[in-house]
């Protein structure tokens, strides 16, 4: 990958780190796979090893990461898919602040995508009924999983390995997911208090001028899952362009299926790659890149997976990572989407 200036991106406030640049991976699921999340979890700890050395379990301490630790997430094995688990661990190589290396998994099983067919039935009934009194229903993900690289790890210094790497996720191999990105992101520290006064006016800019830029949201920021009531069907939706977008077979049906798709996505630097379950894996470029509006670098091969995936992109993104209402999220949300003045 090419070499920015990373340090333009990183930002201090009293000299603690709370925007940190790095190479990052989102995944999103409808239903709950205790091996696959499973496996996210032992490969993302060996491709970082001792750089995760801080925990927590959803409060703001950290503590050192201790054998204790490491055992909590296999020790969820036969929990996951229990309704409403609310299992959730977070690691970090940074103590304080924020560290461009870190791993985080939330899972809570929703009865809608129960294996258990009665309560898979149920919760059917329970979201046609909410939507026969409101429309279209927003539901929640069953689990979203999160890793980030710091740019000078080797993964994320050779593409063509991370593309490997995330290809041979099993959640990916096998199409378990509702959907994904990867890409340069910058990790926010949202937990500090006080901070976001001083992070949120900095990541805005950044964000605005380089638009390959993305930052972690949690769950209950976007709606990535959408009853319709019309064909009883939840139907996944994707955030954004990135340069590893990866869509469910769902998604891709939506899109009119896989030759649709590849006509839509047209000739052009972006690869399609096939994945089981009829998912694919839609890969902006040979590397990920920030581009540079003031530059006029305007990511055409994001732009071009844009288009691409434009009917089932998120419609309205309100909140920052810290969960404040601002209009220059909805602004990153269609960067893609204007044509360049």
């Amino acid at each position: 990958m090419s070499s920015p200036d990373w340090s333009k991106l990183e930002f201090k406030v009293d000299d603690v780190v709370v925007l940190s640049p790095c190479l990052s991976l989102s995944l999103h699921l409808e239903r709950v796979h205790e091996p696959s999340i499973l496996d996210f979890y032992e490969r993302s700890m060996e491709a970082l090893g001792s750089l995760l050395a801080y925990s927590s379990l959803g409060s703001s301490s950290w503590r050192k990461v201790s054998a204790r630790t490491l055992a909590t997430v296999p020790s969820w094995k036969g929990r996951m898919s229990k309704i409403g688990s609310g299992l959730q661990i977070y690691f970090s190589s940074m103590e304080k602040g924020v560290g461009p290396a870190s791993l985080s998994l939330f899972v809570s099983a929703t009865p809608y995508s129960s294996d258990n067919p009665a309560e898979a039935t149920k919760g059917q009934k329970e979201l046609k009924t909410t939507y026969d009194k409101h429309g279209d229903v927003n539901v929640f993900t069953s689990a979203d999983l999160y890793v980030s690289f710091p740019v000078e790890h080797p993964l994320a210094r050779e593409p063509a390995q991370m593309l490997s790497w995330v290809r041979q996720l099993q959640l990916v191999r096998e199409g378990r997911f509702s959907s994904g990105s990867c890409g340069l992101a910058l990790n926010c520290d949202i937990i500090s208090g006080g901070v976001q006064f001083a992070m949120e006016p900095r990541l805005a800019v950044l964000c605005q001028q380089y638009p390959g830029l993305e930052f972690h949201l949690s769950s209950g920021v976007m709606r990535l899952l959408r009853y319709n009531g019309r064909t009883g069907r939840i139907l996944h939706k994707v955030r954004r362009a990135s340069w590893l977008t990866l869509l469910s077979g769902n998604c891709v049906e939506q899109l009119g299926g896989l030759d649709k798709l590849r006509a839509k996505l047209g000739e052009g630097p972006a690869l399609l790659h096939t994945l089981e379950n009829k998912a694919v894996l839609l890969q902006a470029g040979p590397e990920p890149r920030l581009g540079d509006l003031s530059q006029r670098d305007f990511l055409p091969a994001y732009r071009q997976v844009a288009r691409a995936i434009r009917p089932i992109r998120l419609e309205q993104l309100e909140r920052t990572p810290t969960g404040a209402f601002a209009d220059w999220v909805q602004d990153w949300l269609e960067t893609f989407d204007r044509e360049p003045a």
